[in-house]
């Protein structure tokens, strides 16, 4: 129920900042995994939004920029596209541990708008006993 609700108040989020022009999904890797199909599910969502609202669906182009665990998308929007407002990026709590650890460069959290979750991604991080974390 809760992947459900998130679902559907993302593609609402998207819907909200899309324009005639179309929106472009990237996914950081290659074609057939998991952010595959977060972006192909997203259209789905944007389709289904519009054909309640008897509108067009927004055309939507998936994009592969695989390299450097998500490093090669994660630079290429913040460097050379941060004012694209219609592009979106797949990412996964990996991803969000790969930037809280420095593995995107000086990149950081508050270099990219964040719009919404499409689904859980459950995981843990261990420390020692005596860490202040």
């Amino acid at each position: 129920m809760i992947k459900v609700l998130l679902a559907g108040l993302w593609v609402l989020c998207v819907s909200l900042t899309v324009q005639a022009a179309g929106v472009e999904c990237i996914v950081p890797s290659k074609p057939g995994g998991a952010m595959d199909l977060t972006c192909k599910l997203v259209r789905k969502g944007l389709q289904a939004e519009a054909g309640q609202r008897k509108a067009a669906a927004p055309a939507m182009h998936i994009s592969y920029l695989p390299g450097g665990i998500g490093a090669v998308a994660w630079h290429s929007l913040v460097s050379q596209r941060r004012a694209e407002p219609n592009t979106l990026v797949a990412f996964s709590g990996g991803s969000l541990l790969n930037l809280a650890q420095g593995k995107f460069g000086k990149a950081k959290s508050s270099d990219v708008r964040w719009v919404a979750a499409l689904g859980a991604d459950y995981g843990m991080i261990a420390v020692r006993a005596d860490s202040p974390y």
